[in-house]
This record gives structure tokens, C-alpha cells and sequence, in this order.
């Protein structure tokens, strides 16, 4: 159970049951059916939302085999970034400033991923929106007025995106880490072999729910397979989303002469 009360069991055949206080039950089976029990006042609502659209739909990406990561994605040229942290790192600040730059947004805080059979890897469009604190919508100057609250006592809203979203899979270019660091100069540190493969392992949405659904080693595999094809590095740097855009451009420069690693060299890698 975790603190705030909220309590979820996984059954033999992968079915989640998840129940949140004063807010709803969840039963999440099969890779396709997702029935809530509401718990709350209809203005509440939102509070429902937030647990459907959050750990309800990353079970159903982990039930159909799909690599949910926990990252906030945006089209930048014919590639696809995902900006990938944990919880509070400032991957919705950043993809909406990207937005505002011109890029599209494909997905906010949970980006569906899948790889083909020729190796290669696409983000897929979830939601035209994104979730900012009040702080960071003052930033842009966006007032809150009429925007939904995700949760009781969060000070953090949803936006919708709707001018600048993209609505068809983008190729994968690269998966940016974002990491605190306090010198003055950001910078990107490219991640190749194990240490990329591990670094992508923890930006999987609810990594304990893939591994119960599907297994470590399909989970682990994907990961592999990921990490040959795609950048990943890791972005140490103060929090400024002014200059953070222009770094994660260096990126996606970066990806057009990023070399894929070959499997076999993440195998030794691992054997090593």
C-alpha cells in the first residue's frame, strides 16, 4: 500500500486492480478494457482522469507488449525526442517549450514506444496536452483560470496542446536524461552500451507493472534493442528552460551522424 492509501494487486494473468481513495477503482486486463468504480463527486472528476490516463493506460502499453517510458516527447526536425527524468525533473516544462518554439508535442509524461522488425523505433501520439505547475504556466505567461487541477492539493494543471501536436508515430531519434547539476555550463553526455541500456531502464513507466505483466527479459530485450538504435545521453544542467531548448536541438544534431550500436557489442557489453 502506498503512502497516500492507494493499494494495487497484479493477478496471474496480468490483470491490474487498483484503488485510490476517494478517488476510484480500477480494473485494467487484457491489453484493451479499462473499468472504473468512481469513488468521488463528479467535480473530481479530474482526480479520476489523472489515475486513468496515468497508471491505467502505461498497464495497458505494458499488457500489449508496448515499452511505455516516462518521458515528455517532441518532434524536432523528422525525429522524434523523448525527454525522459523522474517525477519534478521539468519534462513537461521542456517539451512545452519546445512546443512554443514550433515543435510539435507527441506525448507528456508517458510516451508509448514500439520497434519494428527492421530495428527501428517510433514514439507514438497520446495526448494533446501537457501537465505545468503554476509556476511554470506564470513562466509563459498562461493563466491558470479554467484549467484543471490533476489532483487535491497539486498546484499543477493540465494545458492543452492542440496547436502543435503530432498525430501520426515519429521515428525515435533520441531519449535525453534530464539530471541535476549545478555547473553553470549544461551539458550532453552520450550513453552507449550497458550504461545506455541502463539508463533507459529506469525511464520505463511503472517499471514493477512491466515486469510483473511481461517479464524481465522481454522488457530487458526491448531495452537492448532500444538502446542500439536510438541516442540516449544524459543532460546535466541547471533548470532553465531557456537555454535547456537549445541543448536539446544539440541532441537531435547529435542523432543525424549517431552511428546505431550493433546488438552484438550491447551483448558483450552485458557478458562484460
Amino acid at each position: 500500500m502506498a503512502a497516500d492509501g492507494t493499494r494495487s494487486a497484479i493477478d496471474a494473468d496480468g490483470t491490474l486492480f487498483l484503488d485510490v481513495p476517494d478517488v476510484a477503482r480500477f480494473r485494467i486486463e487484457g491489453g484493451r478494457r479499462i473499468t472504473v468504480e468512481t469513488h468521488c463527486a463528479p467535480e473530481c472528476a479530474s482526480y479520476v482522469r489523472t489515475f486513468l490516463l496515468g497508471t491505467a493506460i502505461g498497464t495497458i502499453f505494458h499488457q500489449r507488449g508496448i515499452l511505455p517510458l516516462h518521458a515528455s516527447t517532441v518532434r524536432v526536425g523528422d525525429v522524434a525526442v523523448a525527454i525522459a527524468g523522474p517525477s519534478g525533473a521539468g519534462k513537461s516544462t521542456l517539451a512545452h517549450a519546445l512546443t512554443r518554439a514550433g515543435h510539435a508535442l507527441i506525448a507528456d509524461d508517458i510516451t508509448p514506444v514500439t520497434l519494428a522488425d527492421d530495428g527501428s523505433a517510433w514514439a507514438w501520439p497520446l495526448l494533446p496536452q501537457v501537465k505545468l505547475w503554476r509556476d511554470a504556466l506564470d513562466r509563459a505567461d498562461i493563466s491558470a483560470a479554467g484549467l484543471e487541477t490533476i489532483a487535491a492539493r497539486l498546484d499543477k494543471f493540465r494545458l492543452p496542446e492542440t496547436a502543435a501536436f503530432a498525430t501520426s508515430p515519429v521515428p525515435l531519434g533520441a531519449v535525453v536524461v534530464l539530471c541535476d547539476a549545478d555547473d553553470e555550463e549544461a551539458t550532453i553526455v552520450p550513453l552507449s552500451g550497458l550504461r545506455g541500456i541502463t539508463a533507459l531502464r529506469a525511464q520505463v513507466y511503472r517499471p514493477h507493472i512491466g515486469a510483473a505483466v511481461r517479464g524481465m527479459d522481454p522488457l530487458f530485450r526491448d531495452l537492448g534493442r532500444l538502446a542500439a538504435r536510438v541516442l540516449v545521453a544524459r543532460l546535466d544542467r541547471r533548470r532553465d528552460a531557456r537555454r535547456l531548448c537549445s541543448l536539446v536541438q544539440s541532441a537531435v544534431n547529435a542523432v543525424r551522424s549517431h552511428r546505431p550500436t550493433p546488438m552484438s557489442e550491447h551483448v558483450s557489453a552485458q557478458a562484460g
